[in-house]
């Protein structure tokens, strides 16, 4: 074998795809047409062979520094600011909705019990600080809201997904597990800091500690290598596209792809358009959450967009990775 392919999907859970999970079934955080990437997903997984899948999972402790309902005197989707003391990250103000920023109080798990409004501060105060956007309870470990869609749960090695479902593994960080067909399915979980969020599936959202993705990506470089593969399609596709797809592209493109060019294996990487859904956000300059500049963002590390249908004839058809971007099937 001198080509593989690795599928990552990030984040295709119950809290993303449904808006009406109750807050015993952990709750949701719903991304627009999340819905719609399950049927998709699976019908990718049901047709690789000899592949690699690649999941990440929120996967939230009760009471998480992220969820607005850990903190007081605050609302959803309102941002506060992380101060980082030796790792131990702590609520140290708040973001009013016209910009001003003022200090808090926060009880011996950081979140905010108090916000102190007769003392405004400025940008600099904060400067090193991690920003932090407060979201509705979601993913929460061992709750159906932190499972894969049921369309994906039901792909899965069943080994796999009885893992998943079981309490038991609760504090695992990775999960492992390979089917009849030849693929290996390995699941990355994310976000299990009390006081830290992670949307890479890699790096931590303090741009500094990391998720235990480095030993997947090391145990799939080094199996590609002992097998001779010389060259990898590398598809992303998942929720959100501007949040956790977009930062685990660029873990993958900046941790990944240069994991195996050491090992002489060249990688082509392609945005799955049609199981990639967005939180539909606007940014005057385009930057970063903006929804309609984040393919553009990821197409900078070289990445091309594609379908899922355009992986399974390609997968079929024993098709090379350039005949997988559309552009190159209409030019040919």
């Amino acid at each position: 074998m001198t080509t593989a392919n690795i599928v990552f999907l990030i984040d295709p859970q119950n809290g993303f795809a449904n808006p009406d999970l109750t807050p015993e079934q952990g709750g949701s955080l719903y991304v627009p047409s999340g819905e719609n990437v399950g049927e998709p997903s699976a019908r990718l997984i049901r047709n690789l062979e000899n592949s690699y899948i690649v999941y990440s999972q929120d996967f939230h402790p009760a009471g998480h520094i992220s969820f607005a309902s850990s903190h007081q005197n605050v609302k959803p989707y309102q941002k506060i600011y992380l101060l980082n003391s030796g790792f131990d990250f702590r609520a140290t103000a708040v973001v009013a909705d016209d910009g001003a920023i003022w200090p808090v109080d926060v009880d011996e798990k950081g979140c905010i019990t108090k916000v102190d409004y007769n003392v405004q501060l400025t940008e600099k105060d904060v400067r090193g600080c991690v920003e932090q956007t407060l979201w509705l309870d979601h993913c929460i470990q061992g709750t159906y809201s932190s499972l894969f869609v049921d369309s994906i749960m039901h792909e899965l090695p069943t080994g796999l997904a009885k893992e998943l479902r079981s309490t038991d593994s609760l504090a695992h960080t990775v999960l492992s597990d390979s089917d009849i067909r030849g693929n290996t399915h390995y699941v990355v979980r994310k976000g299990m800091e009390m006081d830290l969020d992670s949307y890479g599936i890699s790096t931590e959202n303090d741009g500094i500690l990391k998720t235990d993705a480095n030993s997947v990506f090391k145990d799939i470089a080094d199996d590609l290598q002992n097998n001779g593969v010389k060259e990898v399609n590398i598809f992303v596709g998942g929720l959100a596209t501007n949040f956790c797809v977009e930062f685990s592209h660029k873990d993958i493109c900046e941790e990944f792809v240069p994991m195996l060019a050491a090992k002489s294996i060249k990688a082509n990487v392609y945005l799955l358009t049609d199981i990639s859904a967005g939180i539909p956000l606007e940014a005057p300059d385009g930057k970063w959450p903006d929804l309609t500049s984040a393919s553009a963002r990821m197409a900078a590390y070289g990445t091309e967009t594609c379908t899922t249908d355009d992986v399974i004839r390609g997968t079929l058809k024993g098709r090379a990775a350039a005949d997988l971007n559309p552009k190159a099937r209409l030019e040919g």
